[in-house]
């Protein structure tokens, strides 16, 4: 919502900035956020058991996506975390842990990515990981295939977040 309102505001603001020049009717404005999709945002990719792609590989994305598992998580839920070690991985996961029943690090599909080991330390050592188990799978595939395993069990949800590179790993398949 927030993303569709600074789009419309910028819409409104060419607009002024053309002196009405290039103006984007209301119907189109309605039928593009009506119609628009966002790959890996807040994206459920499975009904059973529920599975939501979100990149969430920054702290703003991770409170963003930490506002919205109320909403749409059925039962506990189990994140499918890879992160790049240039990110603010304490500030992604301070957003998440506290929501999460199991966190299965993994190493995202990049150069940049750190290692799963390190990260499920880093989860291990967060604010509300008192409460959650974390598991390490460095295979992206074979995390998300633990994580939906135990969702199946639990009557959970799969989170797969922390890096646009394992969301679009995780898409593609």
């Amino acid at each position: 919502r927030a993303n569709a309102a600074g789009a419309l505001a910028v819409l409104d603001a060419l607009g002024r900035a053309t002196n009405g020049r290039l103006v984007v009717s209301g119907e189109a404005r309605r039928r593009g956020v009506a119609t628009v999709v966002w790959p890996g945002r807040l994206e459920e990719i499975s009904a059973f058991p529920s599975v939501w792609l979100d990149a969430a590989h920054n702290p703003d994305g991770a409170r963003a996506l930490a506002g919205e598992l109320p909403s749409i998580a059925h039962g506990p839920i189990f994140l499918v975390v890879g992160a790049c070690a240039d990110k603010d991985v304490p500030g992604i996961l301070s957003a998440l842990t506290p929501l999460a029943r199991v966190v299965v690090a993994t190493c995202a599909p990049s150069p940049r990515a750190l290692d799963a080991e390190t990260l499920g330390s880093l989860f291990a050592c967060s604010p509300g990981a008192a409460g959650c188990t974390v598991l390490v799978e460095s295979e992206p595939l074979r995390a998300f295939a633990r994580a939906r395993d135990l969702a199946l069990v639990a009557g959970g949800t799969v989170v797969v977040c922390g890096s646009i590179f394992l969301v679009g790993a995780i898409r593609a398949v």
